[in-house]
């Protein structure tokens, strides 16, 4: 079965490499870049951090890959979430984040995009 995650706490503001021991039982909130997912949760992990959120370090969002199993849940958002968070993750202010884990996968080619287009060509056409 694939678990879920719901977990409320502060968020802790973490570096790109690094989680202060104030992480403990927090969020930790990583900026993305220069280290891999794996070690960002190695990182919030061994400072008592109970869950990683890292944030797109450029517009958009992002799709890391941890490479290796994590002793915490981590998700990955984009710059402007990450932004949001960092905004009020300093207040104290307990987050939630309820979600139940799946597995995805991106794919790219002709096959996954025909369904798009030709829905896009049929609402074109009958307009």
């Amino acid at each position: 079965t694939i678990p879920s995650v719901n977990i409320t706490a502060p968020i802790c503001q973490c570096n790109i490499t690094f989680c202060p021991v104030s992480c403990k039982s927090r969020i930790c909130l990583i900026p993305r870049g220069a280290v891999t997912f794996a070690d960002k949760s190695v990182a919030c992990s061994s400072a008592g951090g109970i869950l990683g959120i890292v944030y797109n370090n450029q517009a958009g969002f992002c799709n890391g890959t941890l490479s290796s199993a994590s002793d915490i849940p981590m998700f990955c958002t984009s710059d402007n979430y990450g932004a949001a968070l960092v905004k009020v993750g300093g207040t104290g202010v307990n987050f939630t984040v309820n979600s139940a884990v799946q597995r995805y996968t991106l794919d790219q080619g002709t096959s996954f995009a025909v369904p798009h287009v030709s829905g896009g060509a049929f609402l074109l056409w009958n307009k």
